[in-house]
């Protein structure tokens, strides 16, 4: 989402492209290095830095699939075309 507050920025404000243009693109990168999951075609929602998942350790957080992270990555541009009908794809398959 933050993402897509700073397209609009730029957007309404466009003397402000220079400034928020280079962050955007820092934060696009990052998301696609860090939560996109490349094998399994899927975002990951959380990162853990510090004590680990608050989760018990028997529930596997990864066989969740987030339609609304993944619906609202594909409107911020982060995923290409075949990423987008695979997730598309995917989210089908699980609605089924």
């Amino acid at each position: 989402m933050f993402i897509i507050a700073l397209n609009n920025l730029m957007e309404i404000l466009p003397a402000t492209k220079k400034k928020w243009e280079i962050i955007m693109n820092k934060v696009v990168n990052n998301c696609k290095k860090y939560l996109w999951d490349t094998k399994a075609q899927k975002f990951i929602p959380h990162i853990y830095l510090d004590k680990g998942s608050p989760f018990p350790i028997d529930f596997n957080e990864s066989e969740i699939y987030y339609f609304g992270g993944t619906a609202i990555a594909i409107e911020a541009g982060l995923l290409n075309k075949q990423d987008v009908k695979a997730s598309l794809n995917e989210m089908v398959k699980r609605v089924k």
